[in-house]
């Protein structure tokens, strides 16, 4: 496959990245605001929009790999897209396209940390609700590993003896 097709490949798959994880980046922001609200049907509704997003990240996941395929069928050794996009001769020439990299690169990680700030918010808020059950049920709530008691061993924490 020749330069130029891989480079209308390429640019054509990082426009669908920015689209999908823009999509991605607005569900996480919805699904932030119902659990804040805690909106279970909105919720159960919610979570089940999330099967089409799904499909589109496996779609980009098996264009992504057929890209590195046809790269090596071309000659170019590259475990990566940014390494195959710098491979190609448009890299230099073409400021718009390494932009487009680097805005692929920065929708990625801006979704990984909006993935892992909705993780903690359901994480804490399964935890409140598994804590109030408990102090409903049995009338005891769980201690925490950094909390304050008096007496306890503060040398190396409950988690890790630093002492030698």
């Amino acid at each position: 496959m020749a330069d130029a097709a891989l480079f209308g490949l390429l640019d054509a798959y990082l426009h669908s990245v920015v689209d999908v994880l823009s999509s991605w980046g607005e569900w996480l922001a919805e699904h932030e605001r119902l659990v804040l609200d805690a909106d279970i049907r909105a919720l159960e509704s919610h979570a089940a929009s999330a099967a089409q997003l799904h499909g589109d990240l496996a779609d980009l996941s098996r264009r992504r790999a057929q890209l590195l395929t046809d790269a090596q069928a071309s000659g170019l050794t590259c475990s990566t897209l940014k390494q195959l996009a710098q491979s190609l001769p448009q890299w230099s020439s073409n400021p718009d396209f390494r932009l487009r990299v680097k805005n692929a690169e920065r929708s990625m990680h801006n979704l990984r940390r909006l993935n892992t700030a909705a993780w903690m918010l359901v994480n804490q808020c399964a935890r409140v609700v598994d804590e109030t059950l408990m102090l409903m049920t049995c009338g005891v709530t769980q201690a925490g590993a950094y909390i304050d008691v008096p007496g306890a061993d503060t040398s190396g924490g409950q988690i890790l003896d630093t002492q030698a």
